[in-house]
């Protein structure tokens, strides 16, 4: 039996199970849509951007390589996310596109066909008629005076209008080309003037130009928009309101490595009567950037002010650097939380309510921090002015002195009595509360202590 099950386990030994196994929650690049088909004449270009083609579920940023299945007939180039083929010679290829968000990889398909008998074109090169190095014209993002390139016809080109499109941020001046050149006899070269627009993030985009006329191949020069913006971020995302100052690593990182040192200076804007006074809290660092780095860094000391306001929306200190805009030298900003602290001494009562009818009682009300206090804290705890019930004789109760609460250095609790005489009467009516409080807020050294209310409800007996 044991070589038979050996026999029938044999017939199996081919068939193999692969399992992929990755991290919970991570997921691979998809591939979106499909590429069009394409021709391109012998030695011309032809592009897709293949971030169009594709997108990643946990919103990685995406790397792109493509490969041709017949150089002889067409290479693939990647700049970025743009894909360009150059045709070499008559016939098909497909183009594999593949995205790899640094774990895992899809692939697309492009369909290229190579044509025999070349429609004439045109080429492009700085207006000085040196080449474009790389083929790739490199402006300054938002820069008004662009960089100028010419745009040069095929030898004997008795006629032609030339419609130039730039893609999403890129901006062309003129629009129209027509050859032959009538303003200046016989010249086959007229210059075009490219921008790039601002944006608020610091990556240097590719772009392309395209030429389109009759009877030409279309062509696309790229064109790489150098960002000139920066980034500003914090090795601390937020601090306590209590907390001591703390040291923050500030760095601004450029979209394009600087020519020259540049010193940036980073404002510290925090909430109005947010800042620390004893000693000030700074109010700006200044962040070095070296010639051709792409980065610096400095360190600065943020320190909130403890405040005495109970449950107030968490704020934050705002690092901006004056003169920025959008549609301008951007600098993202960055912030700090202040995490709110208060209250940090609760309130709590040896009992929550009472009837009507209860007579005189005595509430023992104890105060609980949330760490051991660095001093000793006195409270002077009075009846807040919310409470629904009246005091005093012909109202709802009558009160004693209610004796300073004490917490003592290094401790957490301390509590004190209260005694209360409940005035019973004869109306039906909603139960009444008597909400005890801190009268100012304690300050010990350079802590405030800020505390919350306890509410005693009196209960009504009385029938409707």
């Amino acid at each position: 039996r044991d070589a038979d099950d050996r026999a029938a386990a044999n017939d199996y030994s081919d068939q193999v199970a692969t399992f992929s196994v990755g991290w919970p929650g991570t997921k691979a690049p998809v591939a979106v849509g499909t590429i069009d088909d394409s021709n391109v004449a012998i030695g011309a270009t032809v592009s897709v951007d293949a971030s169009d083609y594709f997108s990643d579920p946990n919103g990685d940023n995406l790397t792109y390589t493509a490969t041709s299945s017949d150089d002889a007939m067409a290479t693939a180039a990647v700049a970025g996310s743009m894909v360009t083929v150059t045709g070499v010679g008559e016939g098909a290829v497909v183009i594999t596109i593949e995205a790899n968000d640094g774990t895992a990889t899809a692939s697309q398909t492009w369909n290229v066909t190579v044509d025999a008998d070349p429609l004439p074109m045109f080429t492009f090169v700085n207006a000085d008629g040196t080449d474009i190095e790389n083929a790739v014209l490199e402006v300054t993002e938002g820069d008004a005076t662009g960089v100028i390139y010419s745009v040069k016809a095929p030898a004997a080109t008795t006629e032609a209008t030339v419609t130039l499109v730039g893609s999403a941020g890129v901006n062309v001046s003129p629009a129209t080309l027509t050859f032959p050149n009538t303003n200046v006899a016989g010249a086959d070269t007229l210059n075009v003037t490219v921008t790039t627009a601002h944006d608020l993030d610091i990556t240097s985009d590719m772009g392309t130009v395209t030429h389109s006329a009759m009877d030409f191949a279309d062509g696309e020069l790229m064109v790489q928009s150098n960002d000139d913006d920066f980034a500003i971020t914090t090795d601390v995302s937020s601090i306590r309101e209590d907390a001591a100052a703390t040291e923050v690593t500030v760095t601004v990182t450029a979209g394009t490595a600087p020519a020259a040192e540049t010193t940036v200076s980073v404002a510290l804007g925090y909430p109005s009567g947010d800042a620390e006074t004893t000693p000030a809290a700074a109010t700006s660092v200044d962040v070095v950037i070296a010639a051709d780095a792409m980065s610096g860094e400095a360190m600065v000391d943020v320190d909130a002010l403890d405040d005495a306001v109970r449950d107030e929306e968490n704020e934050a200190i705002e690092l901006t650097v004056s003169g920025s805009t959008v549609q301008g030298v951007y600098y993202a900003p960055a912030s700090i939380a202040i995490m709110d602290d208060d209250p940090d001494i609760t309130l709590s009562l040896s009992q929550d309510e009472v009837n009507e009818d209860a007579g005189t009682v005595t509430v023992t009300i104890t105060a609980t921090a949330d760490e051991a206090v660095n001093g000793i804290v006195t409270l002077d705890l009075v009846v807040d002015a919310t409470s629904t019930a009246a005091a005093g004789a012909g109202n709802d109760y009558t009160a004693g002195t209610i004796a300073p609460l004490l917490i003592n250095r290094g401790a957490t609790t301390g509590s004190t009595t209260v005694t209360l005489t409940i005035l019973e009467d004869a109306t039906d009516e909603p139960n009444e509360t008597i909400i005890f409080d801190d009268a100012d807020g304690s300050a010990v050294g350079t802590k405030t202590y800020t505390t919350s209310t306890a509410t005693l409800r009196i209960v009504d007996n009385d029938d409707p």
